[in-house]
């Protein structure tokens, strides 16, 4: 037998391929070539998969949030099952509790027909009681502090709405009805002094508004009726008044008198019971004013130079010493304090000399008939 390098040769006709090289250790992590399918299609199925449950979770949620129940917030009952059950369950409602709300008191009993026409003043209280029953009733709720309307039926309702919907508009529209006057003649003119005479008077005491007082003037000229034919107050009737003390306040200049009766020099007495005013007719009495400034400021003024002038003296003398006086500064500010808290309210006077010219502004009708009378008087002719 025979080899070469390439190959060998058999006897008997046979041939022998030449060899491979023999195999060796395998390689690790070679894969194979017929697996790579595989693991793609279990890839694909597995992300199908995932897709599938994200996609089922997803319409599980949707279709719990259209099946929730809402939630009822409050004390809200559940409603029951619709149930032959429930039915035969379902008890009586509990009876309303006592209202809070007042009920409309009956309407009063028509008045008989009367062919009388009726006064305005009768027919002013039947429009008022008319409309206190067509207006609705109102009641405050003690919890919510709301107001509830109690009127009758739709009506009430629709008004109220549209009140509402006016606002202050709708009550500025509403217009005040007042009530009409009688007109009345005067009894006796020729024996009347009317309200709103003026009076002219000349003051026979002097005034210091520090005390309460009383004081008294005299007329300079004739006060006749108001119809200036009956003389009725003659010249030198006195009238009597009073003020009070207290009443200036500061930056007032006027006192307020009220004259209570007059005494003519026949002997006739007549309550007046009017306010008296100045020369032009404006309320109240004028006179000097004297706002005590001295007595409000004086002592805290002087409190105060004492204490600078003390602490100078001390600071001149003390040449450089330091002497500690804080207690004595400090009781004289309060001192002056004190002094002046008490005497800040001191109220202004009034001064009012006698023989000064005032006014009295008669407040109603001095009638005269009970003492006087009149008679025709015949005039000769020249």
């Amino acid at each position: 037998m025979q080899t070469n390098d390439s190959d060998a040769t058999l006897t008997g006709g046979e041939s022998i391929e030449p060899a491979h090289e023999e195999r060796g250790i395998p390689q690790v992590g070679r894969r194979g070539k017929g697996n790579k399918p595989l693991v793609a299609f279990l890839m694909l199925v597995a992300v199908l998969l995932v897709l599938f449950l994200i996609a089922r979770i997803a319409i599980g949620q949707l279709a719990g949030k259209h099946h929730e129940k809402p939630v009822v917030k409050g004390d809200a009952r559940s409603i029951p099952s619709l149930t032959q059950q429930a039915f035969d369950t379902l008890t009586k409602p509990a009876p309303p509790p006592a209202s809070a709300i007042a009920s409309a008191p009956p309407a009063p009993p028509a008045a008989p027909n009367s062919t009388r026409p009726l006064t305005p003043e009768q027919q002013a209280a039947a429009d008022l009681a008319a409309r206190r029953q067509r207006s609705p009733l109102l009641a405050m709720s003690a919890a919510g502090g709301g107001m509830s309307s109690a009127g009758n039926g739709p009506e009430s309702t629709g008004r109220a709405a549209a009140d509402n919907s006016y606002g202050s508009l709708g009550n500025a529209l509403q217009a005040t009805r007042a009530t009409s006057v009688a007109a009345t003649t005067l009894e006796n003119p020729d024996l009347t002094i009317t309200q709103g005479t003026f009076i002219d008077c000349v003051l026979e005491t002097a005034l210091d508004s520090e005390q309460p007082g009383m004081t008294r003037c005299m007329l300079p000229r004739n006060v006749y009726s108001t119809d200036g034919r009956v003389l009725l107050l003659p010249r030198g009737s006195r009238l009597v008044g009073q003020y009070q003390s207290g009443q200036l306040r500061q930056g007032q200049q006027r006192i307020f008198v009220v004259w209570t009766r007059v005494e003519t020099p026949d002997g006739v007495i007549i309550h007046l019971a009017s306010p008296t005013t100045d020369p032009l007719g404006r309320s109240g009495m004028n006179g000097r004013i004297n706002n005590h400034f001295t007595a409000r400021f004086g002592a805290a003024l002087l409190v105060s130079v004492v204490n600078d002038l003390t602490n100078y003296e001390i600071a001149k003398k003390s040449q450089g010493t330091t002497l500690n006086f804080n207690t004595t500064t400090g009781e004289m500010n309060n001192l002056a304090s004190i002094m002046a808290e008490n005497s800040i309210h001191i109220p202004p006077t009034l001064y009012k000399n006698q023989g000064g010219h005032i006014g009295i502004f008669v407040a109603r009708d001095l009638y005269f008939g009970n003492v006087y009378g009149l008679r025709p008087v015949q005039r000769h002719a020249d």
